[in-house]
């Protein structure tokens, strides 16, 4: 009886993984892509969701999850979001979400809110509080690609500084106002009422033409290890 009394007082750290299916001139998701391949055992993932680019997919899988947090309540859970920025030529770990859906395009339902609030009642902002990793340290693991950077002179920006200058593997602060930031936001505000320590994150994956998917599963390996 003690025993098994201390064992269900011990708790439990849930690791939840989505990633995004298509939408507008992506046919295919890296974020996708990686989801469907990782092994969930070596990274100790609990759950894995391919999540429809739209506000409705964004609520409806979080909604399940709420769910799954009723069921393990008191457990401590990270929430690991993936997802696309086609134009960035690295990886970018998102410490920021927004409360802010101001959609470029439409989202694959067709909705495309401006300038709106994502939660009317939710602060401007939320941080993730996950330990960030050292990515100089992280990206000198990858240094073929380096290379491969510094030959693209309209490198994407991260917080003013190029990937090409900075690293393959970069601390953001802009997630931009579409789904991911939905997601992120959303997300950020689910785990930050638990106050038990569950956060969330969200990070950006660049195209599969730029950086294969054999290198980005490794990376991306790499950095959920660190967390």
């Amino acid at each position: 009886f003690q025993k098994k009394k201390m064992s269900k007082m011990k708790k439990k750290k849930h690791v939840l993984l989505t990633g995004f299916g298509s939408f507008g001139n992506v046919d295919v998701n890296p974020s996708e892509l990686f989801c469907k391949k990782v092994d969930k055992q070596e990274l100790k993932i609990d759950n894995i969701a391919i999540v429809k680019v739209s506000i409705d997919g964004v609520k409806t899988y979080l909604k399940t999850i709420k769910h799954y947090m009723k069921e393990n309540e008191g457990d401590e859970f990270l929430l690991v979001h993936l997802g696309v920025a086609a134009s960035s030529k690295c990886i970018k770990i998102e410490q920021v979400g927004y409360n802010e859906a101001n959609f470029r395009i439409q989202d694959v339902d067709g909705n495309q809110p401006l300038g709106e609030n994502i939660n009317k009642e939710g602060p401007a902002t939320l941080k993730t509080k996950i330990t960030l990793p050292n990515v100089d340290k992280l990206s000198k693991q990858y240094k073929e690609f380096q290379s491969h950077l510094n030959s693209n002179e309209n490198d994407s920006l991260i917080d003013g500084q190029s990937c090409s200058t900075s690293g393959i593997i970069q601390l953001s602060t802009n997630p931009g106002r579409y789904i991911c930031n939905y997601m992120y936001y959303s997300s950020l505000l689910l785990t930050s009422s638990l106050n038990n320590g569950s956060t969330s994150v969200f990070i950006h994956l660049p195209s599969q033409h730029t950086i294969p998917m054999v290198k980005q599963n490794e990376m991306i390996k790499t950095i959920l290890k660190d967390f």
